[in-house]
């Protein structure tokens, strides 16, 4: 009993908050807690605590998989435009996620609540997949859904398991075995920022546009997939439009300066675990002949690096036009799929003037854009969508 110690978890800069190490705590002794910046981490009750380490054995950072993965790339789109339109880019995740539903299966994904803050949710019909489609640019409360996942495995289930790189990589390190009937598709992550920063951003906006919103849609392709705007859905029905270019809390996205300090020395990027990986196919066309009349409603990127997930996107080809393409076009445009955000050398300021200082002047500080980026955008917000769809055409022409 000597040589037993308290249990070690990675360092702050490294942690994900992927939760993995609370889920394999069958003492109850971790909980994740806010720290200043709104992210939540691990933190121990020694009181509670018996030393086994299992909270140690699961983190995914300290307990790296380093076996490398192939790249079966298609670019796609939902044969349901409909589903097209309603999805951020072609609508893979809803082809995946009706696939298995429809074979009896449960499907983990991300989604509001009535709050509008985003954690874990499974769905079970197909009626329910709206609820997990589209982008959530906030880091997601994981919960329970670990375990859950593990117990409809176990009771021979079929589980489609859909999230970040960090929270597929937490999973796998919880479970410690592969199943057959998991598959786990992650998506290409630019980084997460705090729910402490979604929330004050929710405050200010209600402030802003008279109403608290009850929707929100980062990504609504009304002016087509590559100028998608941000739409916020009052109880009434009736919507608060803004371009995603002219959005405060979007310019600290694309900016970098509020993500999560993991996210700038993401490991997960290296070590992947998924069987799959979707996202927008960025500059599809631009280099490779593309049909261009599919573009301006957007193409997914469908990374397939396992028989499982090869498995899974024929079923889902039921649902989807598939065209075969290469890693390197995947690539070209869409560089978060291998490389990390560059961290702002103001990003830690940001943060600290985010606790004493209103939501908008913080954000005027650090997150001003150009004249010329203004014009650009005000062409973007005011434009109508036919306009934009022919300028783009024109522009890769």
């Amino acid at each position: 009993m000597s040589n037993r110690r308290l249990p070690v978890l990675c360092n702050s800069e490294l942690c994900t908050g992927c939760s993995a190490c609370v889920s394999a705590c069958s003492s109850q002794a971790i909980n994740m807690l806010p720290d200043t910046e709104g992210f939540l981490r691990p933190v121990i009750d020694t009181e509670k605590c018996v030393m086994c380490l299992a909270c140690e054995n699961s983190c995914p950072v300290l307990n790296i998989d380093a076996s490398e993965i192939s790249h079966d790339v298609y670019a796609c789109w939902n044969k349901d435009a409909e589903v097209r339109k309603q999805s951020s880019s072609g609508g893979a995740f809803s082809a995946l996620a009706e696939a298995v539903i429809n074979e009896g299966g449960v499907v983990f994904g991300a989604a509001y609540d009535d709050q509008l803050r985003v954690s874990y949710k499974s769905i079970e019909k197909i009626e329910d997949i709206p609820l997990l489609r589209s982008s959530k640019y906030v880091q997601s409360d994981i919960g329970n859904a670990y375990k859950e996942v593990k117990r409809h495995l176990e009771q021979g289930r079929q589980v489609l398991f859909v999230g970040t790189p960090c929270y597929v990589n937490g999973l796998h390190a919880f479970l410690k075995k592969d199943y057959d009937r998991l598959v786990c598709c992650d998506f290409v992550c630019h980084g997460v920022p705090s729910p402490l920063l979604w929330s004050k951003y929710l405050e200010w906006l209600t402030q802003k546009i008279g109403f608290r919103p009850v929707g929100f849609n980062f990504r609504d392709k009304r002016k087509g997939w590559k100028d998608s705007i941000r739409v916020f859905l009052q109880e009434n029905g009736k919507e608060y439009v803004i371009t995603g270019n002219l959005d405060s809390y979007c310019i600290c996205f694309y900016k970098s300066v509020c993500l999560r300090e993991s996210c700038y020395r993401c490991q997960a990027l290296l070590h992947r675990t998924s069987d799959i990986t979707i996202g927008d196919f960025w500059g599809i066309g631009l280099r490779i002949p593309f049909p261009k009349t599919e573009v301006p409603m957007g193409i997914s990127l469908l990374d397939v690096h396992t028989s499982k997930g090869a498995v899974l996107g024929n079923k889902a080809q039921m649902y989807l036009e598939k065209i075969q393409r290469t890693y390197s076009e995947a690539v070209l445009y869409n560089s978060p799929i291998s490389v990390a955000a560059k961290r702002p050398s103001y990003r830690d300021m940001f943060y600290k003037d985010l606790e004493r200082t209103a939501f908008d002047s913080v954000v005027n500080k650090y997150c001003n854009i150009g004249r010329k980026q203004s014009v650009v955008n005000f062409i973007r917000q005011y434009m109508p969508a036919w306009f934009m769809i022919y300028i783009r055409n024109l522009m890769q022409k």
